[in-house]
């Protein structure tokens, strides 16, 4: 799995939060790849969850002709082994070897797997129940992205990325004891694809914020996006909203300002802020110093599955939220009440623009966020859900042995 700390993507958020939930009355063993030296840096902190947390650096080749050979082989793979890249970008046979010697070693009453790519190490688990947690149908938002490519050679990679995906997740959730999902309709779709699927769990998403900044001065008239700049939808929501959505907002308030916080941000975003009323952060510590600032939190998706954690996020920062309906999927939100749903460019910039000038508005719309937030998603408030459905599923598995 991807290590969970620091917090930049929604999964991030989902797995380190599962950890704290499931520490109270259970031992937690983490095995994660780790990419960085700050990764490692972090252990401490997993630690304070985990029983035990077991690092594995990620082999990425040293030398010219080392990458070359990888991306050969990763583009070999996709197109006549219908294999997904994310099974070369994601997994290692190095982080194999440590998840067999650890499950030899010790016995566990459940082995949980992150992501679909990473279903090659359930060959591993022999003794456990073998559970695997679907964050999203990721071969929809592959296809998503397909329908939206519009040259030819990336429509075409693009189509053979989606029939790999598919292909690969549909097999691997069919291996596993359990499969657990974050949305409900991503489980619904599952199992329909998979006749007889029966063992499947969605599980609630509980999220600890400490720290509110809430006596942080807002800046006027200011927009902000949160997003990790690696994955496609959050690049496309973006640019989508630059061209077609803000140009509109400019025109009735042309002081708007936009921030676009989010790790890895690539030259097509980086290019956003040659307008100066549009800036680009990269990389920070923590996004709710920079949602609190703004005065209305935008999520202009066009493409994604799954729940998206930064609405979650943005509730629990009590913002007025202006966003699609792709975004909301599986949350318990009121269109109206504690969020905006628009899904065109003119009706988007023309809810943005009306919240921009009422303030009794945004003040309604933040109350009633951050109410469903503490009800619904706040991790005291689902922690006993969580541990009861494993606690269930293990005396399930018990009884029927």
């Amino acid at each position: 799995m991807r290590f969970p700390y620091p917090v930049f993507a929604g999964t991030d958020q989902v797995s380190f939060n599962l950890i704290k939930a499931l520490s109270e009355n259970n031992e937690v063993t983490l095995i994660s790849h780790v990419r960085s030296k700050e990764n490692i840096a972090d252990v401490p902190i997993l630690k304070n969850y985990c029983k035990e947390v077991i690092t594995v650096q990620f082999p990425n080749p040293k030398t010219f002709l080392g990458r070359l050979w990888k991306r050969f082989k990763r583009e070999f793979l996709l197109f006549f082994c219908l294999i997904p890249r994310e099974f070369s970008d994601y997994t290692s046979k190095e982080l194999g070897k440590v998840i067999k010697k650890k499950l030899k070693e010790e016995k566990y009453d459940f082995v949980q797997i992150e992501y679909f790519y990473a279903g090659k190490y359930q060959k591993y688990i022999k003794d456990a129940i073998s559970v695997i947690l679907s964050n999203d149908a990721y071969f929809i938002t592959a296809y998503q992205i397909f329908k939206f490519k519009k040259r030819l050679k990336s429509k075409i990679v693009s189509f053979f990325e989606y029939l790999a995906i598919k292909r690969y997740e549909l097999k691997m959730y069919k291996k596993f004891n359990w499969v657990f999902f974050i949305s409900k309709k991503d489980e619904e779709i599952i199992k329909e694809l998979i006749p007889g699927l029966t063992k499947t769990r969605v599980i609630p998403l509980g999220f600890e914020i400490k720290d509110n900044f809430k006596g942080e001065e807002e800046i006027k008239k200011s927009l902000i996006f949160v997003g990790g700049m690696r994955a496609y939808f959050n690049i496309d929501a973006m640019l989508f909203f630059c061209k077609d959505i803000f140009p509109l907002i400019e025109k009735e308030v042309p002081d708007v300002k936009l921030y676009i916080v989010g790790e890895s941000p690539g030259e097509a975003i980086k290019s956003l802020s040659l307008k100066n009323n549009i800036f680009v952060t990269g990389s920070v510590p923590d996004v709710k110093p920079f949602i609190n600032k703004c005065e209305i939190f935008i999520a202009p998706l066009r493409i994604g599955t799954g729940i998206k954690t930064k609405i979650i996020e943005a509730l629990a920062c009590g913002k007025p939220i202006v966003t699609t309906s792709i975004c909301v999927q599986g949350l318990e939100v009121e269109n109206g009440k504690h969020i905006i749903i628009a899904d065109e460019p003119e009706s988007f910039a023309k809810k943005v623009i009306e919240l921009l000038k009422n303030s009794n508005m945004r003040k309604e719309l933040s109350r009633n966020a951050q109410k469903l937030f503490y009800e619904r998603y706040e991790l005291n408030s689902v922690k006993n859900k969580i541990q009861k459905i494993y606690s269930d599923i293990l005396m399930h598995e018990r009884a029927g042995a």
